[in-house]
């Protein structure tokens, strides 16, 4: 799956490791405080994307925000990113340059 370039920035990155983080420990510890952390992540998460889906409202670029499928993307920038095991769950991190595997929960 690739987003429009610029879409997922450092922040954007650590909001999604910081939901998966959450969601491994609601699945290790199905109790309240963890769902409600859970809960408080992913609305973080889906603010982030309501935010970049409005700033591109009433542009040209309005449905770039998940640009056509493209399996030639040799020309665009390519960045590397790895999964890398959480400290329990099975739900792994993203590391990717300028963002570490870590949960900020």
């Amino acid at each position: 799956l690739s987003f429009a370039p610029g879409w997922w920035t450092p922040r954007e990155m650590s909001l999604l490791n910081d939901f998966r983080m959450a969601m491994d420990e609601l699945l290790e510890s199905p109790d309240q405080e963890t769902a409600d952390t859970a809960s408080g992540t992913y609305q973080e998460l889906m603010s982030a994307v309501r935010q970049q889906k409005a700033q591109w409202t009433n542009t040209k670029d309005e449905n770039k925000f998940l640009p056509d499928a493209d399996y030639n993307i040799a020309r665009e920038k390519q960045v590397q990113a790895r999964l890398v095991a959480p400290p329990c769950g099975n739900l792994e991190l993203y590391e990717v340059a300028g963002v570490d595997a870590v949960a900020h929960t």
